[in-house]
């Protein structure tokens, strides 16, 4: 976890999107991962970094009225989290954000978590905007 000071303020802890999955999907690997500072990579989780290096790439897309935006960094001082979203694609106003998952989806409720924070995130600074349609898409590999 990253921490923000400011002049005389106490430090404030940032939360990265990927601790709220964590923390959710097995408190355990929160603690090694996020207090302990270690990493466990496995075969499976190299593979899903490698992957992931392929969707990374920021940019802006326009394909068929549909506008796409990869990799874009969030921020809310309110939640006290932050992190990266894979994508936002906007379409007549409304936005849809996506997270890029390796396998199918699980009965755990992390990934559902971590596109929450981050949509709760384009809601407080884009509040004119809704950024959850209903039915969203949920690519579930990369």
């Amino acid at each position: 976890m990253s921490t923000r000071l400011t002049n005389s303020e106490p430090a404030e802890q940032i939360v990265p999107f990927s601790a709220l999955n964590a923390l959710e999907y097995c408190p355990r690997r929160f603690y090694y991962e996020y207090v302990q500072g270690e990493m466990l990579v496995n075969a499976l989780v190299l593979e899903g970094q490698l992957l992931h290096q392929r969707v990374d790439q920021p940019g802006l897309l326009t394909e068929k009225g549909v506008e796409r935006i990869h990799r874009l960094y969030l921020c809310s001082e309110r939640l006290s989290t932050a992190g990266y979203l894979d994508l936002l694609e906007e379409e007549t106003g409304k936005l849809l954000p996506v997270e890029y998952k390796r396998g199918k989806e699980g009965r755990w409720l992390n990934d559902h978590i971590q596109l929450c924070a981050q949509a709760l995130c384009l809601e407080e600074h884009l509040p004119h905007l809704a950024p959850l349609t209903h039915g969203s898409r949920w690519p579930r590999t990369l």
